[in-house]
């Protein structure tokens, strides 16, 4: 079976939950790829179906360490808009998602703060792509040590104060990172 053809064979031979999970998770891969190649055409599609589907679930589930529901969609979503530089998109969506509360593992929140990090460095807010950077490391601070998105927000964070801040000075030891 080709890859592209996995989101119409789930949906013609899986059936309830199973056929909701599975179809969640690959439009979640879906949008992640398309999102990396810039293609906002395919992403958007993979976007629209996520979210419908994400819809069957009233709360995110895990099975077999994978997670899938409105929370991760929107986890998903933020990553992909932050790929493709739509960064206002992934902060308002981040702004829905963090006020109605968490309850994703720290692998999940982690990366999530990583990209909030990004997109408001790409949108010239310093501070408070520090404070997100500082979220990420202190909800999953083994990960975020070692993240290579983590890692390269560091580099540009500590490239781009010309005077001492305190608070990246503190991340930047913790990480291993000249200052």
């Amino acid at each position: 079976m080709q890859p592209w053809a996995a989101p119409r064979h789930a949906e013609t031979t899986l059936h309830g939950r199973g056929r909701a999970f599975g179809l969640g998770i690959l439009h979640l891969r879906g949008l992640t790829l398309a999102g990396r190649i810039k293609d906002k055409r395919t992403a958007q599609q993979h976007i629209d179906a996520a979210w419908r589907v994400a819809g069957e679930f009233a709360e995110d589930i895990a099975e077999h360490g994978i997670h899938f529901g409105p929370e991760n969609t929107a986890v998903h979503v933020i990553s992909t808009a932050s790929d493709m530089e739509d960064h206002r998109r992934a902060l308002d969506t981040a702004d829905d998602l963090i006020r109605s509360g968490l309850t994703l593992p720290a692998t999940r929140v982690g990366p999530l703060h990583m990209n909030l990090s990004r997109s408001r460095l790409a949108l010239g807010d310093r501070d408070g792509a520090l404070e997100s950077l500082e979220e990420a490391w202190n909800v999953a601070p083994e990960m975020a040590r070692v993240h290579p998105t983590s890692q390269e927000l560091m580099r540009v964070l500590t490239s781009l104060h010309r005077r001492s801040n305190p608070r990246l000075t503190r991340l930047a030891k913790r990480a291993g990172v000249p200052f």
